[in-house]
């Protein structure tokens, strides 16, 4: 395995607002300039696209992302150093319309090597489609041919860990399937418009009561729709990634006599576990909470 030259943290990519990146030191043979690296640099522009990077990169190397843990994908801001990072770097795994900050850096440094999840899979309106195990698995081969270019001493290890992480995520989509099976035509009542490629590929019907940003809020005709969409349905559960902190679903589970109930978008890194486990949990509630339709 060809080891990466230098070693870059999540906390050398911090975003605008957030003080200016940390220098470097120690790692893999790395140096730093003020906190700018100055070698072999891989990047992805959020959670699950490091995950799936990592996955096939392997453990010698490392991933930056250029957006915090925990800071919300959408509201990515990036700090000229980052900037400076991504003209510099040999590969950018990202996903273009979901964060214009990146992309408009993107497109002003021109990185050596670019893989745009948006060229692989069709994009629509919600962009959220790595909810879709079948289509994450898309962007693995890509990703383990760009390493391969970075890389090419390491090739037969990237093709192997990428048939490896699409038979995962294969297994995943499985999963879901037969899990909700039953369930198939259920309403999917959420405050964040994320899980339309989930509800689409598994047969369940969305109803979202904001938009895709988590911050957008409803308007009272919004409001009004949806207590008509579900009159009757025997709602269980409304479903938020931040149940306890949204008001929103609160108001709304009260209203109807359901509960706020978590289902995580994986925007961002979980807390605990990683992008299958949490995949795995959200079946387990879909399971749990969702009302098989009369």
């Amino acid at each position: 395995m060809v080891l990466l030259t230098s070693s870059l943290t999540v906390a050398s990519l911090g975003l605008a607002g957030c003080g200016t990146p940390a220098a470097q030191s120690g790692g893999q043979g790395g140096s730093a300039d003020q906190g700018v690296l100055t070698e072999t640099l891989v990047l992805a522009s959020f959670y699950p696209l490091v995950w799936l990077t990592e996955q096939v990169a392997g453990p010698d190397i490392t991933v930056g992302s250029l957006t915090l843990p925990g800071a919300e994908p959408h509201d990515t801001e990036l700090t000229p150093a980052q900037v400076a990072q991504l003209g510099r770097a040999d590969l950018v795994v990202t996903l273009s319309g979901l964060q214009p900050a990146v992309d408009q850096a993107i497109a002003t440094t021109k990185p050596s090597r670019v893989v745009d999840a948006a060229q692989i899979v069709f994009i629509d309106a919600d962009p959220h489609f790595w909810l879709d195990p079948s289509q994450l698995a898309l962007i693995a081969q890509p990703v383990a041919e760009h390493l391969s270019q970075v890389f090419p001493d390491s090739t037969t290890d990237f093709s192997e860990r990428a048939n490896q992480l699409m038979d995962d995520l294969y297994q995943l989509d499985r999963e879901f399937a037969q899990g909700l099976t039953d369930l198939s035509g259920a309403a999917m009542v959420t405050t964040h418009a994320a899980f339309g490629y989930l509800a689409q590929r598994y047969g369940l019907t969305a109803i979202s009561i904001a938009g895709i940003d988590p911050e957008q809020e409803p308007s009272p005709a919004r409001l009004r729709q949806v207590r008509q969409e579900i009159e009757g349905l025997g709602i269980k559960a409304v479903f938020s990634e931040s149940p306890g902190a949204d008001k929103l679903a609160t108001a709304l589970a009260n209203e109807i006599g359901a509960q706020a109930v978590r289902l995580n978008p994986l925007e961002t890194k979980p807390d605990s576990g990683d992008y299958l486990t949490t995949m795995r949990a959200n079946l387990e509630t879909l399971r749990t909470n969702l009302v098989p339709p009369a």
